[in-house]
This record gives structure tokens, C-alpha cells and sequence, in this order.
């Protein structure tokens, strides 16, 4: 039986995403999908999901939401405030969610993207093989106040909230320095021994962050010849002619034309993904020998 989800209030970026979109970057597709794909894939395994199936993502602020029907949920991260019909939950753990029931999802300022699995996983359309909301693919990017987004409900009963055995402890902000492994690009011996040394310094995330890919606020002044149009993927760094960094995203264009000085595997855009932007890191570049 096909229940509904309503989204009352959208949160921040809120959308749709499973393991993305492969083999279509021939056609200039971008993969979108997880951005946390270790995360993600916990809390699917424990509801017994499919390790790929699709999840809610958002950032930091959550969506507030109603279940029509019964059913399970977990959710990767939590605060004191994160509710279910007016009661504190916990994250990393199986929820039962009874029927009509209201879920808010508290603003979380230590983590900056969080998930939600739902029993069975959201059946909502594959598109391209995936159910990844993307711009330009599918009729929406994110969710909006109003969308309606199906699941499958369990066998109704009086599902009970499982009450915190104690209080939960507030968020301490992450506030630690990190190195982020990385590799050298395409045109990392373009760079010259002194932006070389430059690129292992410390640096922030700007606010100009999105699921396309994430600005630094520090810049590499260079000179640096313009280039043809080139392949790249999630994790490409670019240098641009104004010496900023540009870190792509999962939903990042498949050319570019911006020198490509790193390449972060995926852990490591995972993590730098998950960095807030007064965190300082810096690239721990590997020699690939």
C-alpha cells in the first residue's frame, strides 16, 4: 500500500537523492547522488534497506514533514530539538513512526549534511536510473512546501515512541582543523614551486557552497593560460585565472575549462563536504608514486 509524505515546511536544500545517475557524463549528465554515500548507506542497512535506496538529504536545517500511514524511519543526525508528535528522538536508531504523525527536523549547526531513510525507501520515478533530483532532469530540484512524496506503509498500529533513557547533550561545534587527501591533477606542473607550497596551506570553505561544488575563500594568485574545455568529475579542483579554488561537486557540470590542479577521491569530498566553513583545512597532497 503506497502511503504519503507531505512536506510542510521544506528546510534547507532538501531533495531526493540515491546513488546517482552513471554512464551518462557522455551526454553531459552529472551523477548527483549522495553527498554523504558512507552515511547514507548506514542508516539504509539498518532499516534493512537496500544499501543504494533513495534517502531525504538536506543541509543543516531540516524539513518538517507528515507520514499518512505507518511506518520505520532513521535519521543520520539529531538534536533536542529534532521531534516526533512533540517528542525528542534519537539518530542511528529505528524510529516507528505511527500513522498522521509530524516529524520536525531541528536546525543542526555540527553537521552540515543529514539524511533520512524511510522503510522500503521513497517510490518516487526513476529517472535516467535513478531517483537523484537534479536540475534539468527531473521536474524539481528540491523539495518544496506542499510536494507529496510516496512510500510504502506498514501494517497499521499504534506505533510508540521510544522515549531518550536521558538527556541528550548539546551539539559541541566543530571547530578542529582537518587535511583533506588529495592527489595532483591534470595540470598540477603548471603551478609553479611557490603556488605549489601555497596549495598545502590552510584554508575555508566560503559560503558559495552548494551540491554543485564548493568555493575556498583563500585565493593562489597565477597566470595560468586559458584551456580548451576538458572532462571532469565530483572532486575535480579547479584554479581559476583569479586564483580561486573551486571544488566540484556531485552535481558538477562534465567539462570545464579551468585548470585542474587536485583531485579529491571520494572520501575525501565526502569530507570536505561535511566541513563547516569557519573549519580550517588543508590538502594533504599524495604523490601518486
Amino acid at each position: 500500500m503506497k502511503a504519503k509524505l507531505h512536506i510542510i515546511k521544506a528546510g534547507t536544500y532538501a531533495s531526493i537523492q540515491d546513488k546517482g545517475r552513471t554512464n551518462y557524463a557522455k551526454f553531459g549528465i552529472p551523477k548527483s547522488g549522495f553527498v554523504d554515500k558512507k552515511t547514507a548507506i548506514k542508516i539504509n542497512k539498518l532499516l534493512g534497506n537496500k544499501a543504494n535506496e533513495a534517502v531525504l538529504e538536506w543541509i543543516q536545517i531540516g524539513p518538517e514533514i507528515k507520514f499518512s500511514q505507518a511506518t520505520q524511519i532513521v535519521i543520520s543526525d539529531t538534536t533536542t530539538k529534532t521531534t516526533l508528535n512533540g517528542h525528542s528522538i534519537r539518530a542511528r536508531e529505528i524510529i516507528q513512526v505511527p500513522e498522521k504523525s509530524t516529524l520536525r527536523l531541528a536546525n543542526n549547526p555540527s553537521v552540515v549534511y543529514s539524511y533520512l531513510a524511510i522503510k522500503g525507501g521513497f517510490k518516487t520515478e526513476k529517472i535516467l536510473k535513478s531517483k537523484s533530483m537534479q536540475k534539468g532532469i527531473t521536474p524539481s530540484h528540491f523539495l518544496n512546501e506542499g510536494d507529496v512524496i510516496q512510500y510504502a506503509s506498514l501494517k497499521k498500529k499504534n506505533a510508540f515512541i521510544k522515549q531518550p533513557n536521558f538527556d541528550l547533550p548539546p551539539m559541541l561545534k566543530d571547530t578542529l582543523a582537518r587535511a583533506i587527501d588529495t592527489y595532483p591533477g591534470p595540470e598540477y606542473e603548471l603551478l609553479d614551486d611557490i603556488q605549489k607550497t601555497t596549495l598545502e596551506q590552510y584554508f575555508t570553505l566560503s559560503n558559495q557552497r552548494n551540491r554543485m561544488g564548493m568555493q575556498v575563500t583563500e585565493q593562489i594568485p597565477n597566470q595560468l593560460a586559458s584551456m580548451l574545455s576538458v572532462p571532469v568529475i565530483p572532486g575535480t579542483v579547479q584554479l581559476t585565472p583569479y586564483g580561486k579554488l573551486i571544488v566540484l561537486g556531485k552535481d558538477c557540470q562534465t567539462t570545464g575549462g579551468y585548470p585542474r590542479v587536485l583531485q579529491l577521491p571520494e572520501k575525501a569530498l565526502r569530507q570536505l563536504y561535511q566541513t563547516a566553513h569557519n573549519v580550517r583545512f588543508r590538502f594533504n597532497i599524495i604523490d601518486y608514486s
